[in-house]
């Protein structure tokens, strides 16, 4: 049973790279894994359903086993290898679903490893909850943006060498806005005493 679910689900990921969503038919899924239209229906009631849950594994899938905290770039990097090794098929699902399910997911992506950069910085450094808050949401809004604008310029531009050379240009200022944070949570306290 999961064999053939997994299967279905990786054939249609085959029939991405090739065409877009509305040039897919199940005729062409239960003939690109060898098994009939009610093992398909059995699994999946439709072709969107289907969809949404080949979204959710890949997305699963990329947090799962992928992400290894260190700078911003290695956080993010599997996001961008993922996009290039499969540019037909995101482009394809980018431009066939509604733009807030395709946000749900890019924005549990750069969550995710937004996340995991600040759990690494956290370890040497301590502050305020709120402002780590402010500083996650704030990179997690850049990171979508980024990945937004290339998925709006198909693909076209080396996403993953802009990011590198931004992350360097910036380099070090997420430390020391969190090194601020310490400073007035510092100053806020004595003031108070």
């Amino acid at each position: 049973m999961r064999r053939t679910r997994a299967s279905i689900i990786e054939s249609f990921a085959q029939l991405l790279e090739e065409r877009p969503i509305n040039k897919i038919t199940v005729k062409d899924i239960v003939n690109r894994c060898d098994i009939n239209r009610n093992t398909f229906y059995y699994h999946f009631p439709d072709i969107p359903s289907l969809l949404l849950e080949m979204m959710e594994e890949k997305v699963n899938a990329l947090i799962a086993y992928h992400y290894t905290p260190g700078r911003p770039l290695d956080c993010i990097k599997p996001v961008l290898q993922y996009g290039e090794a499969h540019k037909q098929a995101i482009l394809h699902v980018y431009r066939a679903v509604p733009l807030e399910t395709f946000l749900f997911y890019i924005n549990r992506l750069t969550q995710y490893a937004v996340n995991a950069y600040f759990a690494s910085i956290s370890k040497t450094i301590s502050i305020p909850a709120r402002d780590a808050e402010i500083l996650n949401h704030h990179y997690k809004c850049i990171v979508v943006g980024y990945l937004l604008d290339w998925l709006d310029a198909e693909m076209q531009y080396d996403l993953e060498t802009d990011i590198e050379r931004i992350c360097s240009l910036m380099e070090g200022v997420e430390t020391r806005a969190l090194q601020k944070s310490i400073g007035q949570t510092a100053v806020k306290s004595a003031i108070k005493e």
